[in-house]
């Protein structure tokens, strides 16, 4: 319900994760592409990119907000 507003919301909370806690777990002292490779590794990070894949693609036929734009057609500006 309300699928990409949520993953927006849930992206916003593990982007300030990934920030302030994430980032201090990879090891001082490496090159870019490997500092790259364990940013990458970070769970935050995962969690990230599947919910921007969710945001952008949203619920489809299968997520209730089909029925609720069907029912209220002024809903579809927000989703």
């Amino acid at each position: 319900m309300l699928t990409r507003p949520s993953a927006l919301i849930l992206l916003a909370i593990v982007s300030v994760a990934t920030f302030t806690d994430g980032i201090h777990k990879i090891p001082a002292g490496l090159g870019p592409l490997d500092w790259y490779d364990w940013f990458l590794y970070l769970p935050e990070v995962l969690y990230g990119l599947l919910l921007f894949w969710i945001w952008c693609a949203g619920a489809g036929r299968l997520g209730a907000d089909q029925l609720m734009t069907k029912r209220w057609p002024a809903l579809q500006r927000f989703l």
